[in-house]
């Protein structure tokens, strides 16, 4: 591997959880969802606008779902304006040359603003005399644009005709209106923001349904979508609020030392207060913005860790080791089937391992190999099925007890016994149990 390549490896190092799991979700041309407690997840959906634009470079909009959202809500949330998407492919058509950084130096949004979140954008420099190298693209835009990154607050909680819109959007990249047919750019990024607890432990008394009477984020909603919506997320992640949200917390630090920049003279002290681009700065301090403006991923970087994922080699006995990882986890007892009898859709269903095969490729090259290890092929099993399995539900649920659908339930074990096994058990537990089962091929 050469420096040039080394560098972009290094840079991967560097990324925190979130930023890693968008940047698997681009490579792998997937999508994901991300939990975290309910009081922490307007910080992770400005943490994610955030990263989208600063380490990506990449469009933004953010989608407010509830129980009551329409149709033509959703569809709205899902677009940029004309202006903002004109800009944003300003911005990302600047990065190609660090001498026009300095055009584009203004942020679509500010740490503390939970208000223009709806659509996040870099925005493009009015300075007098520069000329956009999109100017003349800006007048032929006349039609909102899907945004290339979406964030799904809540999508769980939206209705279900919501989320059959959302899986044609990730399914056929494009979404009808009454007046027109919207496409997604590329690369599109659909990102979920569920409320979870650790490890998406959910014990409900219902794998399938939606309460949407119930107001708000009442006890007993899951954090899982429609059970074919969830499965065309390739990604599950749960991020603990513990470990931060860096690029909100360094934004305020950047905002706090360009806020005021104090000037002595010989006479008194003067404070003047200092935008980003302004003059005063020095031309280190100027140089050193710019950089930090740039996106830490260009497309083309994207681009070539997808193609080196998609040469890399797979052993055979690795393969059977993958293979046996989906199999036990589809007979684990803790697993539900989402259905009346054991004839259900499966939580872990075939379309699973194709984007489990997906990612144990995509991780290889993160990890300077051309080759797959058992230990990607247990990393990817975390992230493929975290958010899609589903466990058995057991113990008393508001007014009337859990129905267990525990496999050996049907040959006389006792329902006490069962429940004291499953109580408290979480997806990640279950595939904790399924890896330390199978063993790897040495």
């Amino acid at each position: 591997m050469d420096q040039e390549n080394e560098d972009l490896v290094d840079r991967v190092h560097d990324l925190s959880d979130i930023e890693l799991a968008v940047l698997l979700s681009l490579i792998s041309h997937g999508h994901c969802v991300i939990g975290t407690p309910e009081d922490a997840v307007q910080q992770l959906v400005q943490e994610l606008a955030l990263i989208s634009q600063g380490v990506f470079g990449l469009s933004c909009t953010v989608a407010d779902c509830h129980s009551y959202m329409t149709l033509e809500e959703f569809q709205t949330s899902l677009l940029l304006n004309a202006k903002s998407f004109s800009s944003a492919e300003t911005s990302r058509a600047s990065t190609s040359s660090h001498h026009d950084v300095k055009d584009h130096f203004s942020y679509g949004i500010a740490a503390a603003d939970h208000y223009r979140l709806s659509q996040v954008a870099p925005q493009v420099s009015d300075s007098p005399g520069v000329r956009s190298p999109q100017s003349g693209a800006e007048s032929r835009v006349s039609a909102p644009r899907i945004a290339n990154v979406v964030i799904a607050r809540n999508l769980n909680l939206a209705p279900e005709i919501v989320q059959i819109q959302a899986l044609e959007l990730l399914r056929n990249q494009r979404f009808i209106t009454t007046t027109a047919m919207q496409a997604a750019p590329r690369p599109f990024l659909l990102i979920a923001v569920v409320a979870a607890e650790r490890g998406f432990l959910w014990n409900g008394d219902d794998c399938t349904a939606i309460d949407v009477s119930r107001p708000g984020r009442a006890e007993g909603i899951a954090p899982h979508m429609t059970a074919h919506l969830n499965d065309h997320f390739s990604i599950g992640h749960w991020h603990d609020p513990d470990d931060g949200f860096l690029n909100i917390e360094d934004r305020a630090e950047d905002d706090a030392r360009s806020q005021r920049v104090e000037i002595i003279s010989d006479s008194d002290s003067v404070v003047w207060r200092v935008e980003s681009g302004d003059p005063r700065l020095s031309k280190a301090d100027r140089a050193s913005a710019y950089r930090n403006m740039l996106p830490s991923f260009s497309e083309a970087d994207i681009e070539y860790l997808t193609a080196l994922g998609e040469n890399v080699h797979i052993d055979m006995e690795v393969l059977r080791y993958q293979m046996n990882i989906v199999a036990f986890l589809r007979l684990h007892r803790a697993v539900a089937i989402l259905g009346p009898s054991a004839s259900g859709f499966s939580c872990v269903s075939p379309n699973a391992t194709k984007h489990f095969e997906k990612l144990v490729r995509c991780l290889a090259p993160l990890h300077r190999l051309d080759y797959v290890t058992p230990a990607l092929v247990a990393l990817a099993a975390r992230k493929t099925y975290l958010h899609r399995i589903r466990t058995v539900p057991v113990g008393q649920k508001g007014s009337r007890p859990a129905t267990v659908h525990e496999r050996s339930m049907q040959w006389g074990s006792e329902k006490a016994a069962v429940e004291a096994l499953l109580e408290r058990i979480s997806p990640e537990d279950v595939i904790d149990d399924v890896l330390a089962s199978v063993a790897p091929p040495v």
